[in-house]
């Protein structure tokens, strides 16, 4: 029986509405590109149960954000509704209002720093009752590579505030630390092999260049971490991976210390990258047909 009620409580989850909130760079001059991979994956496969996009300022200005939102929108021949959301910590904007409408049962694709989804809650704490939040942040393995110094994780440093209310909330969340999301990492032969999956893959790929040409610089390889397409591919059920539940809270710019008194939340672990990239591109060569 408990069976039977995971799996009805996961397909009802899959057919859900989406909604996502991303600081999208892809196109842009600088910031990490790994937001275009998660709009695209969302996109190929459930543009129908997507509700709309809201952009922040993090990875890139909340109105970057947007002009490049829509220009991937474009590349891949649909129309979205973007709302240009907080431009900084504490902002109360249209893109916290949608976020605060949400119907029932919406997953929340939160790729950004959390400034929409605290504002959200803050106009109506009964939406913590209707949405899932997914979002990449933290990490279990680590306290940052300067520990205190170095922010924790970029997403919940950006507005520690803001990240401090969506896990004090009593919403339900799923959460990629980057220890586990950060095993989706691409190479140059990776990028070749996805840019012939189709036109949009191309663009994406086209996009990325930059970024891969920084990374021995960054990273000290030819390759980087598609962070955010992790959360994406979970919310569309094409992540294998485990999920294990604790107890954790946030300190300072996004540590996370594990507190038997914190609520509940959702952890990602242990990424099969090898399946999960052969989703993703089953996903873009399916946008080409």
């Amino acid at each position: 029986m408990q069976s039977d009620s995971l799996n009805s409580s996961k397909k009802r989850a899959i057919q859900a509405p989406l909604w996502i909130d991303t600081d999208l760079a892809l196109g842009a001059g600088r910031g990490d590109v790994d937001d275009g991979y998660a709009v695209a994956a969302v996109l190929c496969a459930a543009r129908d149960r997507l509700l709309g996009i809201s952009t922040v300022s993090g990875n890139a200005a909340a109105d970057v954000a947007a002009h490049f939102t829509r220009e991937l929108l474009s590349a891949a021949g649909i129309q979205k509704d973007v709302v240009q959301g907080a431009a900084r910590a504490g902002q109360d904007t249209p893109a916290a209002a949608a976020i605060a409408s949400l119907p029932a049962g919406t997953q929340v694709l939160a790729l950004g720093p959390l400034s929409n989804v605290a504002a959200a809650l803050r106009r109506d704490p009964r939406l913590a009752q209707r949405i899932t939040v997914h979002t990449v942040g933290g990490n279990l393995q680590s306290w940052g590579r300067f520990p205190p110094l170095w922010p924790h994780e970029f997403n919940l440093a950006i507005d520690p505030q803001a990240a401090a209310e969506v896990f004090a909330s009593p919403l339900r969340r799923c959460i990629h630390p980057l220890d586990a999301c950060g095993q989706l990492v691409v190479s140059g032969r990776d990028l070749w092999r996805i840019a012939d999956a189709s036109p949009l893959a191309a663009f994406l790929v086209a996009h990325s260049l930059r970024w891969w040409l920084l990374s021995p610089l960054r990273l000290r390889a030819l390759r980087f971490p598609l962070w955010d397409l992790a959360p994406a591919l979970h919310v569309l059920d094409l992540l294998p991976a485990q999920i294990e539940i604790h107890h954790m809270s946030l300190r300072g710019r996004g540590l996370l210390v594990r507190d038997d008194n914190a609520r509940p939340s959702e952890f990602v672990r242990h990424i099969d990258r090898t399946a999960a990239l052969r989703n993703f591109d089953s996903l873009l060569r399916s946008h080409a047909r």
